[in-house]
């Protein structure tokens, strides 16, 4: 399913990017994020020059002066928009905070009406607490649009317990977001 629809996206110029979560990465935080959007960067960067002109200006907008907390998730964004500055340091949850505002802004600079943006993330059964808190941020935020998250996970490996089922009951009883949420992950058996 999720082959077809890349397929398809190809031809309407809209973006696919996947990642797989690994049981013995967990401790890696953002990893399968940072391991979809490099599929990305490289589709940017395989544009022409006025295309890449154009991702430039609007990737570079969005990162504003906190590039480089993106750069050193994706080295290589730094290839579409130049040597990052280094940011100031911040107290952990304000560090988080702003991490989570850039990361947001990224996506939703990839993520438009001309090219929509479908990320197919893996394994979810795996994912560590840090990429739950994050994916969480993003689908719960309204300004991120054009994007279509699609999570794959082994029920058997998924129980009440488990961080992503207590994440998505909590969604779910929420409302309109929850039940977004609820449509963007699929169950694999």
């Amino acid at each position: 399913m999720v082959n077809e629809l890349q397929k398809s996206l190809t031809v309407a110029r809209g973006l696919f990017a996947s990642g797989k979560f690994d049981q013995y990465k967990r401790d890696i935080p953002y990893a399968t994020f940072a391991q979809a959007l490099r599929s990305v960067v490289r589709t940017i960067l395989s544009q022409s020059d006025a295309e890449l002109g154009q991702w430039r200006d609007s990737i570079g907008r969005a990162l504003g002066p906190h590039g480089q907390l993106i750069a050193n998730l994706i080295p290589e964004i730094e290839l579409i928009v130049g040597k990052q500055p280094p940011v100031p340091e911040l107290p952990p949850q304000e560090a988080k905070n702003r991490f989570e505002m850039v990361f947001r802004r990224l996506l939703g600079a990839i993520a438009t009406q001309e090219h929509p943006l479908v990320l197919f993330l893996d394994d979810l059964q795996w994912l560590d607490a840090a990429t739950l808190d994050l994916l969480e941020h993003v689908v719960t935020h309204a300004e991120v649009r054009h994007l279509l998250i699609i999570g794959a996970y082994r029920d058997s490996e998924v129980g009440e317990a488990h961080a992503l089922s207590k994440t998505l009951m909590t969604h779910q009883g929420a409302g309109a977001e929850g039940e977004r949420d609820a449509r963007r992950t699929a169950r694999r058996p």
